[in-house]
């Protein structure tokens, strides 16, 4: 039998029933909301509803929200406590005191995996911040990498004679960089929302006229036992990784994964850590917070930038997809409601579902959110391939491009025109490489390669074309020179003829080291006889070969041997 809640809002003055609402706990826990207007007959309701589930039923002639049901909420606002000057003194120096006598050496210590603790946010709100918002998010980093990369590093406790009981970092302090206490704790909220791989904070901030200071969960607060947790965390996070990244996946082939992953691993309930990462990688179980969490903290992950969206008691995900541009991903609805529902979604038809405003933006942090889209994302859009060419051999050239989003097919084409009326050799695969043979050397060529899909009715969709234009790659031998004595003044050089040259370079010197050069000659010829030499005296002789490409750079051999000859 399912959980049923009945909400009556009762209209005193007129003895009826307003309206009705029924929140009913479903497979997953995510409680469905509806609502009717005008229902005078409370008993039939009730009657029906029973037949359901068990029934719990509140009335009230104010609001329809009772307590006693909504205490467990899906998404928990961060929530900021001020705190006296002469209280953070006091924090400070008590932090100094516990680190330092915490503080073990490495032997005594179980270490954290080294890795990257930024990859896992979306930078795009840094576009949007002031300088001194981001000088401030750099700072919050800073403090939270050393908590979780820090096993020595313990959370400092408040006393109850500050008026608190909880476990905090040390201080972030703002008051330097000029930002007032509400620009301080807005970053803060903000960071704590997108950066969940910080899974030891709770949802509170302390801020004095200072520093903010952040609570962590009291059985987080150890270094030690925090590092335990984190690498076991990130041992399953990195499995998921893979199997995210695994294969040649496009960007909206990434977020599908992820999208299943999370639906197939987790399952919707309330528990003690329902609003950290913690819970769905370590406890299967958490609500909209754990799901976006998770999401953000994979795509990311996965260079797919993601950031949470927060509404009315609900979060979810902005995911940039391939085009580039961010929709609306909500795991924790797909997993409830079908697993593409909310899926690349526009702003306006994220809230198709709604009944409460959950997807109705708030408007606290919209200056650090993407915007989002008017319209869904189009799995049908392909973007033109980026192309790169890398020279094999002589005649033969690599051409590549990168995968683009929802492409099953790509077709390659060289021609040595750029109206590509003379095409010299093409290709269609699913690859994303394709060997161009049997080029001519030290040519210019042409080459555009498109992406396609094939629909199951055999219509196609393609991509306008990815362009680059190439020079084929010649490598030339060294000259094989002789020398051959025609007068007392005078010696005819020869050398063979080195395929794909265009040109010689002819270099005599009287010394073998060529600092005295008396000639240097060009030619195309594959001979050279200087004349009015000195009688009696040794001359030094090289050649090199070259070519000069069609846009005007010259390619040149190595020397030939250095032969000598006495006239």
């Amino acid at each position: 039998m399912s959980q049923i809640y009945l909400y009556f809002h009762i209209d005193k003055t007129k003895g009826i029933l307003y309206h009705y609402y029924v929140l009913k706990k479903q497979k997953r826990g995510r409680f469905i909301v509806k609502k009717s207007k005008f229902v005078k007959t409370v008993a039939v309701i009730t009657a029906v509803l029973s037949s359901f589930g068990t029934l719990t039923t509140y009335a009230s002639d104010e609001t329809p929200v009772s307590e006693d049901i909504l205490n467990n909420v899906a998404f928990d606002d961060i929530k900021c406590y001020e705190i006296d000057q002469d209280i953070a003194d006091k924090v400070n120096q008590s932090v100094t005191q516990i680190t330092r006598k915490t503080k073990k050496t490495p032997l005594e210590s179980s270490s954290v995996a080294e890795r990257d603790w930024t990859v896992y946010d979306d930078e795009y709100c840094l576009t949007t911040m002031t300088e001194s918002e981001k000088a401030y998010y750099q700072r919050l980093e800073n403090t939270s990498v050393s908590y979780i990369s820090d096993d020595t590093l313990n959370a400092t406790q408040l006393f109850a004679d500050y008026g608190f009981n909880q476990y905090i970092t040390k201080g972030t302090t703002y008051s330097d960089l000029g930002l007032s206490q509400d620009e301080a704790t807005m970053v803060a909220r903000w960071f704590l929302n997108n950066n969940a791989q910080y899974y030891f904070y709770n949802r509170e901030i302390l801020y004095s006229n200072q520093d903010v200071y952040i609570v962590c969960y009291d059985d987080m607060a150890d270094g030690e036992k925090r590092a335990e947790i984190t690498n076991q965390m990130f041992t399953t996070i990195d499995s998921w990784l893979t199997t995210i990244n695994d294969g040649n996946k496009t960007t909206y082939q990434k977020i599908e994964t992820a999208n299943d992953l999370i639906c197939d691993e987790v399952d919707y309930d309330f528990n003690d850590y329902d609003q950290s990462l913690y819970s769905p990688v370590i406890l299967k179980t958490t609500v909209c917070a754990g799901y976006s969490r998770l999401m953000s903290v994979l795509m990311n992950g996965s260079g797919v930038p993601t950031s949470v969206l927060t509404g009315n008691n609900h979060a979810w995900n902005t995911v940039r997809f391939g085009d580039g541009k961010y929709y609306g991903v909500d795991v924790t609805w797909n997993d409830s409601i079908g697993r593409r529902r909310l899926f690349g979604c526009s702003n306006e038809n994220m809230k198709q579902f709604d009944t409460m405003g959950e997807h109705t933006r708030k408007t606290d942090f919209a200056r650090f959110e993407p915007a989002g889209e008017d319209t869904d994302y189009n799995p049908n859009f392909l973007t033109a391939p980026k192309i790169s060419v890398a020279p094999v051999s002589n005649n033969v050239e690599r051409i590549s491009w990168d995968t683009v989003d929802n492409a099953t097919h790509y077709r390659c084409e060289v021609a040595s025109d750029n109206t590509f009326k003379n095409i010299v050799t093409s290709k269609t695969t699913t690859a994303t490489t394709f060997t161009a043979k049997g080029l001519s050397a030290n040519t210019s060529y042409y080459v555009r390669v498109r992406a396609f899909i094939i629909h199951s009715d055999g219509s196609r969709t393609y991509s306008s074309f990815g362009k680059k234009t190439f020079l084929t790659t010649v490598t030339l031998s060294n000259p094989v020179v002789t020398l051959e004595p025609v007068s007392d003044t005078s010696f005819k050089i020869t050398w063979k003829k080195v395929p794909n040259a265009t040109n010689y370079r002819c270099f005599i010197a009287t010394d073998s080291k060529f600092k005295n050069v008396i000639i240097n000659k060009t030619t195309s010829a594959k001979s050279f006889t200087p004349t009015e030499l000195t009688s009696g005296k040794t001359y030094y002789v090289k050649v090199r070969a070259f070519v000069t490409r069609p846009n005007g750079n010259r390619i040149y051999s190595g020397y030939s041997e250095t032969l000598s000859i006495r006239l």
